[in-house]
This record gives structure tokens, sequence and C-alpha cells, in this order.
């Protein structure tokens, strides 16, 4: 079995500006939608948004303080549909926090942290502070 590089690791996991957009879209959607008793309305998963990737959401109130982190390091279900769950449950679920409230939501600031697909590495190519390793 071959090894790729890091950086090639990385960069096929990359998302393009639209996908990155379409993340947090899906992530604010899903939290208004939890407000509102209903399920978020979310595209077709299509691209790098289809694969089953780990992903993390922050949120940030207003003056900035952390709301809540919530995360996967890998998910079984498409990227798209991962963030929207983490969204919520970054919102609500984030035990050293109190829940967020739906008058929060329009000061909210969310941070999505999508992971790179999992793959083999040689030890050389790890640069501490800069990979995570599973």
């Amino acid at each position: 079995m071959s090894v790729a590089p890091v950086d090639a690791i990385a960069r096929a996991g990359e998302l393009t500006e639209a996908e990155r957009q379409a993340l947090l879209r899906a992530a604010r959607e899903s939290i208004a939608a939890h407000f509102r008793g209903r399920r978020p309305v979310l595209p077709p998963p299509t691209g790098a948004l289809a694969e089953h990737r780990g992903a993390f959401v922050t949120l940030h109130g207003r003056d900035g303080d952390l709301r809540g982190c919530v995360g996967l390091m890998r998910s079984d279900r498409p990227l798209l549909e991962t963030v929207a769950r983490m969204a919520v449950a970054a919102a609500i679920e984030d035990g050293r926090f109190e829940p967020v409230t739906e008058a929060e939501l329009d000061g909210l600031s969310l941070e999505v942290s999508a992971l790179s697909p999992l793959g083999p590495i040689r030890p050389e190519d790890v640069e501490v502070g800069r990979h995570g390793l599973l």
C-alpha cells in the first residue's frame, strides 16, 4: 500500500468558496429551523459536501465569547448533514454553556471546520500544530 503525503490528502479535502458558504448557510438554517420546530431545508449534497467527513461547528456570541462548539471526528453522513447536526448540537447540547436562545441567533457568528478525509500518512509528513491525527 502506498501512503499519500499529507499535503495531497489536505488538497483532496479542500472546499470551494461555494461549498464553504453552503456549509455556513446549512449551519445557520439548521439552528433557526430547530427554534421553529421544523427540519432544516438543505440542498442535496454534491461534490465534497456529499463526502462522509467529520466537522466541528463553533458558535460565538455578539460579544465574541464562545457559546458552543460540538463536532465529530468522522461521520457516516454527508458533510452537509453532519454540519447541520453539529450546528444544532453546538447551540443546545454543549454542556459547558446554557443553550443558545432564539433571540441570540442573529448575533451569533458561526465557524465551520470541515475535516479532511481520513487517510494514511507518514510520520515525517506530520506538522505539529497543523495536522490532527486519528
